[in-house]
């Protein structure tokens, strides 16, 4: 069946005349740029929708990465931390050798000599 209005143009349609945008959409009418005006929102929307999951996927990604740099700065300052007092712990044993060798050397040296009695005391 074809309707009359396509055969003859000069016919009015449905879409024609002062009909409001809003009862054209609904009728499904398309506008002289040969698309419907609900598939231009319904491209919209979608792109809109698209757009939105574009920008959430990056922020996203953004996210994950900012809380890996997070938690590999919270392992280096562990790794600092150690390292600091593992060091800290060497050059305190460090600075207690020279110390630990004057008290060695000085007991060496108080054995190696004979102690000296003092004199008895003459009874008068």
């Amino acid at each position: 069946m074809t309707n009359a209005a396509t055969e003859n143009p000069a016919l009015p349609t449905p879409c024609d005349g002062d009909a409001s945008a809003g009862r054209q959409r609904r009728r499904g009418c398309r506008t002289a740029g040969g698309t419907g005006g609900g598939r231009s929102r319904a491209r919209t929307s979608a792109a809109l929708l698209q757009e939105a999951e574009d920008e959430a996927a990056e922020l996203k990604d953004a996210w994950l990465r900012a809380r890996a740099d997070i938690e590999n700065v919270r392992k280096q300052a562990r790794t600092d931390v150690a390292r600091a007092h593992k060091y800290a712990i060497e050059r305190f044993a460090g600075d207690l050798l020279p110390v630990k060798d004057a008290l060695e050397s000085t007991l060496a040296a108080r054995m190696r000599r004979p102690r000296r009695c003092a004199p008895a005391s003459s009874s008068r």
